[in-house]
C-alpha cells in the first residue's frame, strides 16, 4: 500500500471483540462500515487511495470477517451501539 501503515487489531466492544483496521495517522477521520455481506477488507482500495490523507478506520462489524459473531439480534441498534462505542475508544 505505497507507504500507508495499517494497524490491525481487536478490541472489545459491547462485550464482544471486533476486528479493526486503522491507519492511526491523519485528520480528519473516517470511520468505513460495510454492507451486510462485507467486511472492513472491503474499503482496502479507500485506504491505498486516501490513507496518507485521512485517518482510516475500518472495523468488521459483529458477525463479519474475523469479528465474534455472538448468538443476538443483529438489529440497526446493535449495529449503532456498537459503531459509537468503537468511536469513542479509538478517537
Amino acid at each position: 500500500m505505497g507507504g500507508i501503515t495499517i494497524q490491525r487489531f481487536m478490541i472489545t466492544i459491547n462485550d464482544i471483540r471486533l476486528f479493526c483496521r486503522d491507519t492511526v495517522e491523519g485528520q480528519p477521520t473516517l470511520l468505513c462500515l460495510h454492507g451486510k455481506w462485507g467486511r472492513g477488507e472491503t474499503w482496502t482500495d479507500l485506504i491505498s487511495r486516501l490513507g496518507n490523507r485521512y485517518r482510516i478506520i475500518a472495523p468488521d462489524q459483529r458477525g463479519h470477517g474475523l469479528s465474534d459473531a455472538p448468538v443476538a439480534r443483529y438489529a440497526p441498534d446493535d449495529f449503532a451501539k456498537d459503531t459509537h462505542e468503537l468511536i469513542e475508544q479509538l478517537t
